[in-house]
């Protein structure tokens, strides 16, 4: 498997297990997230491991020709960007914005969003094994 191919199973598969739940119990795991940023440490913590991911994305990807991985590479550079800025240097209104965005969904909307994420996440996995 070539480093893209893993890059994109892992990411599909982080997708399905993280939105899986929105489809079976979607206000309960819109709850769990909710506190997943409650308060600035929380936010910084999660800006750290996005920001992580995505250089460890940036990094792998360097230099791989194609038009995947390029697209794979903006969105991590995109994640690094707003991890590093967004989630670690300004918390609050990040904190803020992320409360408004899901708490404005209502159960129905939450398990159909986590139906197209998995479908999308189980597309990630298909085309990562076919490469």
């Amino acid at each position: 498997m070539s480093t893209l191919a893993i890059i994109l199973v892992i990411m599909g598969s982080l997708i399905v297990l993280t939105r899986g739940p929105l489809v079976f119990a979607p206000t309960r795991t819109r709850d769990t997230y909710m506190r997943l940023f409650d308060s600035d440490k929380r936010m910084r913590g999660l800006g750290v491991l996005f920001t992580a991911l995505s250089a460890l994305v940036i990094w792998s990807l360097w230099g791989v020709a194609g038009i995947t991985a390029q697209v794979i590479l903006y969105l991590g550079g995109l994640i690094f960007f707003v991890g590093f800025v967004g989630m670690i240097l300004f918390p609050g209104p990040s904190r803020k914005m992320a409360s408004a965005v899901w708490g404005g969904f209502n159960g129905p909307t939450l398990r159909v969003l986590g139906l197209l994420a998995v479908v999308f996440g189980a597309w990630l996995i298909f085309y990562g094994l076919s490469l």
